[in-house]
């Protein structure tokens, strides 16, 4: 998306003098009176520019506190062991919000106004983190679908979920998720001449990566915007929003007929079956604080991408919402919400974690060492 926002400039000017000549001629053109003024203003561009500065600043911090948390949840998801099949997802999607925060540091360092280094900022923020962060955000959305498909099935086919999602084919499904979203980056950073270059802007020769303006690779790069950032993310969208309520749904009739079941039991039944329904109420007590896990994590993953999948959907049906195009300040106020709820995103999960899981809780206990090992 952001190789192209330059791209659209160029076709935003010559509509805007299109629009200008066909209004002038006096024709009543509704097209041409909505590209009158040329770029839509929503706000000055004081307040934008304010905006962006104090979501860089939030996204920094939070770029920390995701690094600290995941980094945590990747060392106590692999001290418990990877024998069930939902630790090995929530690990890949510690491995995942990982990378994102880590390059949402580097990304936030670019936007400050004495960066040291020789660099033109526009274009390496594209290269070194922009690009690759996208591609992890996929990455993170598309594991956190899988997570929450994973659960619907243990509550639809309970008795058969274990032969459908095995450890292999969870493994096999994590790198193929890794696969398709990491591997177009690669295509991607191809269309730019990365190296030292002289910009007559500044009158510098510096460190950048001015982007190769040819047709196929417009086309191409359009193509993979459309797929990998448009379809995917609204599919895993709309897929944990489907999942996420079905769980909630099957959360309040589980919970109604347990209510219901313990106010119907006689003390004949107590005492009979005192063994059996204990281990099972247990086991569906544990299934069920693992939904609710879920639930929360859905929720906050579709909460902090609504705004990504709203411009992405913006971005294949408006040309002119780009950074420079005719909707550009509500391109960048809506980029800029995505680029501070995304890092959010990937920060909370230790948090929700340490609330709902106990094994969770008790093995981080013992490694700070809260709790005493048994």
């Amino acid at each position: 998306m952001a190789a192209a926002s330059s791209n659209n400039a160029s076709s935003s000017v010559a509509a805007v003098a299109a629009a200008a000549e066909g209004a002038g001629s006096g024709q009543n053109i509704t097209l041409g009176l909505w590209y009158l003024s040329g770029r839509y203003q929503f706000v000055t561009e004081e307040t934008l520019t304010l905006y962006i500065f104090a979501a860089v600043i939030i996204s920094e911090s939070v770029s920390v506190i995701g690094v600290v948390t995941n980094t945590i949840n990747i060392i106590v998801f692999v001290r418990l062991g990877l024998r069930e099949t939902t630790t090995i997802s929530m690990l890949s999607l510690a491995v995942s919000d990982l990378l994102l925060s880590t390059v949402g540091l580097w990304n936030n360092l670019l936007y400050l106004p004495d960066f040291p280094l020789p660099v033109r900022k526009d274009e390496i923020f594209i290269v070194t983190g922009s690009v690759f962060r996208q591609f992890m955000g996929r990455a993170s959305a598309l594991i956190t679908t899988f997570i929450t498909i994973e659960r619907c099935l243990c509550v639809i086919v309970p008795l058969k979920v274990r032969d459908i999602i095995t450890r292999k084919r969870t493994i096999i499904v994590i790198i193929t998720i890794f696969a398709i979203t990491v591997g177009p980056s690669m295509y991607v950073y191809g269309n730019y001449r990365i190296g030292w270059n002289f910009y007559p802007d500044v009158n510098k020769t510096l460190f950048g990566a001015p982007y190769i303006d040819i047709p196929i690779n417009n086309i191409v790069d359009r193509i993979i915007s459309t797929i990998f950032g448009t379809f995917l993310l609204q599919f895993s969208f709309v897929t944990t929003c489907i999942c996420t309520t079905y769980l909630v749904i099957h959360l309040r009739r589980a919970s109604q007929f347990r209510l219901s079941h313990s106010s119907a039991k006689t003390a004949f039944n107590e005492s009979s079956k005192d063994g059996q329904e204990k281990s099972a109420n247990s086991s569906s007590s544990k299934e069920d604080r693992v939904a609710r896990t879920v639930v929360v994590i859905a929720t906050v993953f579709i909460i902090c991408f609504t705004s990504g999948c709203i411009s992405w959907l913006f971005y294949v049906f408006f040309p002119g919402f780009t950074w420079y195009g005719l909707y550009g300040q509500l391109f960048q106020m809506i980029f800029t919400l995505n680029y501070m709820t995304e890092p959010i995103n990937s920060s909370v999960n230790l948090f929700i974690y340490y609330s709902m899981a106990t094994n969770y809780r008790s093995m981080l206990g013992q490694m700070l060492g809260i709790v005493k090992k048994d």
